[in-house]
């Protein structure tokens, strides 16, 4: 990842949990308010799509087996992401949302355990 996304690392070497999904949504809104943020979209996805797994996951039990399917499913697609870099063709930017964006969505079919998939 860049070095701009250094503090991700981190983050992203333990499992998903909930405070770990609001720390990168946090960090990545964080990085939006940059005057001329690297990929905004690609940034905005990864803290849109961590928000809305922590919040399917507050307070309710979530299996270890449901929170390592999601997170093997999301987890590359938002490594990936955050490793865009500005001079990265838009086509190729695309392909990767749309990529990350169809990974949410069967994460969604194959359970999140919450009402999202309502």
């Amino acid at each position: 990842m860049p070095d701009e996304f250094e503090q991700f690392r981190d983050i992203f070497d333990q499992s998903f949990s909930v405070d770990g999904l609001r720390q990168i949504a946090k960090v990545s809104l964080a990085l939006l308010q940059d005057p001329a943020p690297s990929q905004p979209a690609a940034i905005l996805f990864v803290a849109t799509v961590s928000q809305w797994i922590a919040d399917s996951w507050d307070d309710r039990p979530i299996t270890l087996e449901v929170a390592a399917r999601v997170e093997e499913k999301i987890k590359p697609h938002l490594k990936r992401l955050l490793a865009i870099q500005k001079n990265e063709p838009p086509d190729q930017v695309k392909t990767l949302l749309d990529a990350a964006a169809l990974a949410f969505r069967d994460s969604i079919y194959s359970g999140l355990d919450s009402d999202l998939t309502h």
